[in-house]
């Protein structure tokens, strides 16, 4: 969820079908103990795992990307990149999971050489010509807070809202809910989907309504709807915990009033 739904709630309560849906947090990690770093040697290792078919496993690749030292950090950014072209969807998003780690501590100094490579690296990736790797620069900018720079993206995506493919429609959704406050306009297109025919898409879609909604009045009603009404339970889970998590940041944003 804000920025799938999705690493920003891992410690207040799990996001749905896989980490890579759920919107990553903007906090800075905690720092590691000097010992902990890792150096340029552990990048082969890390970028292997980020290619397992195991969800598992890339998700610990993930969180040893904030162990690196920060020359090693630079050193990634070229496998990171070559990995938002990935065929693999799963990939693709634990890649882009993996940029939003490797500059959440850094993305707090504004001349930081780390975020200025990375954005240097990704951000010609949004006008590729192939749709997979557009969209998985789309989500690494949308987890780091970017997602302004993908913006021109968001008609071609209403576009593939539409599509027959249930996978692009999914896809779409994915996308969509990783730009956060940037897609809340979108709401309207993406409110029709609840009532799609396949599964797995109306939980791509529940999960955006959780990371876009938290500006668009009335998205709790509509994830309410579909925890009471929904005929598949995986989909029921799923819009429970984008509730959890509007709910949570409503209450947040009241206490810091």
């Amino acid at each position: 969820m804000k920025r799938t739904l999705l690493l920003c709630c891992c410690g207040l309560l799990i996001l749905f079908i896989n980490p890579v849906n759920a919107a990553p947090s903007n906090a800075p990690a905690a720092v590691p103990e000097q010992s902990d770093w890792l150096n340029t040697e552990a990048i082969p290792q890390i970028l292997s795992q980020l290619r397992d078919t195991n969800p598992e496993t890339r998700s610990t690749a993930v969180y040893q990307v904030d162990r690196l030292d920060e020359s090693a950090k630079i050193a990634i950014i070229p496998g990171l990149t070559d990995l938002l072209k990935d065929p693999n969807p799963g990939i693709r998003k634990s890649a882009a999971e993996a940029i939003h780690q490797l500059t959440m501590r850094e993305s707090w100094q504004p001349d930081s050489q780390v975020v200025a490579k990375v954005l240097q690296a990704i951000q010609p990736l949004v006008q590729e010509s192939d749709r997979n790797t557009r969209y998985g620069a789309a989500i690494a900018l949308g987890y780091m807070g970017k997602a302004e720079l993908t913006t021109g993206l968001i008609p071609e995506l209403l576009t593939q809202l539409k599509d027959t493919h249930p996978e692009a429609r999914s896809q779409a959704a994915d996308v969509l809910g990783s730009l956060g406050d940037a897609a809340k306009s979108t709401v309207p297109e993406l409110t029709p989907l609840l009532k799609d025919t396949v599964p797995s898409v109306r939980i791509s879609v529940v999960s955006a309504l959780g990371a876009i909604g938290v500006e668009v009045p009335g998205s709790a009603l509509l994830l309410e709807e579909v925890v009471s009404h929904d005929p598949d339970p995986e989909v029921r889970k799923a819009a429970q915990e984008a509730l959890d998590y509007l709910y949570y940041v409503d209450h947040e944003r009241i206490r810091g009033l």
